[in-house]
């Protein structure tokens, strides 16, 4: 039987379907970009590419397999075993590298499907044994598995991360998105009418499990800046934690004071977070470069977050999609420069308006799924209680 912490529900699979889209065209764009394609004079595929096996691109290929592998068993509601989803990471994989080909002065690489492959297995793994040692019935569990919509803004913030530390981003503001997420992990963690024992232990390991995969990338271009990061994350946490814990512990009641803490942290980032042409002296070469690709990426991915967060402040709001893609797509028009360099409008201001059109949209389908838990749960003390009615004999 399919546990609503599996994703067993039809509202489970429809988000968990659309962030395990959005984390696949990630790790594909990250890897393809700057999608110059032309027909190769002749395929070249490896064992290791040239030079020999690269630690760091061992490691990169695993972390951007993990959320991959995390959502795939969660999507198969308990029916995907480590092995299947290997499998699927590496026919994902597979077909990535031979889209490389394709690619002049790229080359394709086995090592680089295994590292793929293991990543997607060990999320598999770490959903299954976040299941089995938490217990689906755990409220924790429940929030890590998507059940309460500022977990879905932490898993958001991880292909953020990954293109801004891959375009060299701002220092401090990686390391305040970093606290951001430690504050949205502490409030989902805490919105629960039980209170939880020795979450902060808990807690801790959940921050540091985040940092690993969110600022995995960014250890390998800056170490001190990555250890920081997820310090930031984990500090953030705990005290967030202990904050929220003082108030009754009701989701409604953490929830708008943690968006607050969460926005005005990730302000600094999502500044930074810009598309080539909108700061001086970046052209249309920039823009066409794999470094310009990776940072217009990352504005589209920011303005996603955006979006998302500006959803989910109006959630009390009763309105459903597109009604709650308004604000965040006008917001999108008004901070996104309409003319640069022949790329204003194609290029910048129609995507930034549809980044924030989608993220609001998964705020909308997340507030779906967390309606429909609640249904179920009241349906099912209903039963409990009148079956405690009914005399035994």
């Amino acid at each position: 039987m399919k546990s609503r912490a599996q994703g067993g529900s039809s509202t489970g699979r429809r988000i968990n379907r659309l962030l395990l889209g959005y984390f696949a065209v990630a790790a594909a764009a990250i890897v393809l970009a700057p999608f110059d394609f032309s027909w190769p004079p002749r395929g070249y595929f490896s064992i290791t590419g040239p030079g020999g096996p690269r630690m760091a691109d061992a490691v990169l290929n695993m972390v951007l397999f993990v959320p991959l592998g995390f959502l795939a068993e969660r999507h198969g509601g308990g029916g995907h075993s480590v092995g299947r989803v290997a499998a699927m990471a590496v026919a994902l994989s597979a077909g990535i590298e031979i889209t490389q080909l394709f690619i002049p002065g790229r080359w394709s690489a086995i090592s680089d499907i295994v590292a793929n492959g293991l990543g997607g297995a060990a999320g598999a793994f770490l959903s299954q044994w976040l299941r089995r040692r938490l217990g689906t019935a755990s409220p924790l569990a429940g929030r890590l598995f998507l059940d309460l919509p500022l977990t879905g803004f932490a898993w958001l913030m991880v292909p953020l991360l990954w293109l801004d530390a891959l375009t060299a981003g701002g220092e401090l503001a990686t390391v305040a998105a970093a606290a951001a997420a430690g504050v949205a992990l502490a409030a989902a963690a805490a919105s629960t009418r039980h209170q939880l024992q020795a979450v902060s232990a808990r807690l801790i390991v959940l921050a540091l499990g985040w940092s690993a995969i969110a600022v995995g990338p960014l250890a390998l271009v800056s170490w001190p800046i990555a250890i920081a990061a997820s310090a930031a994350a984990v500090v953030a946490a705990v005290i967030a934690e202990r904050r929220f814990r003082i108030g009754p512990g009701r989701e409604r009641r953490i929830e708008p004071r943690a968006i607050v803490v969460v926005m005005v942290l990730l302000l600094p980032l999502l500044m930074a977070t810009t598309m080539p042409g909108l700061v001086p002296g970046l052209g249309d070469d920039q823009l066409l470069s794999q470094r310009g690709i990776l940072r217009w990426l990352a504005g589209i991915a920011a303005f996603t977050v955006l979006g998302y967060l500006l959803a989910e402040w109006r959630g009390r709001v009763p309105r459903r999609w597109p009604d709650t893609a308004a604000a965040p797509m006008v917001l999108a028009a008004l901070i996104t420069p309409r003319a640069d360099a022949g790329h204003g409008v194609a290029g910048r201001l129609l995507p930034a308006i549809l980044a924030a059109g989608f993220g609001s949209l998964l705020f909308d389908l997340q507030r779906e799924h967390v309606i429909a838990l609640r249904r179920r749960a009241a349906r099912d003390a209903e039963s409990a209680d009148v079956t405690n009615l009914v005399p035994e004999g």
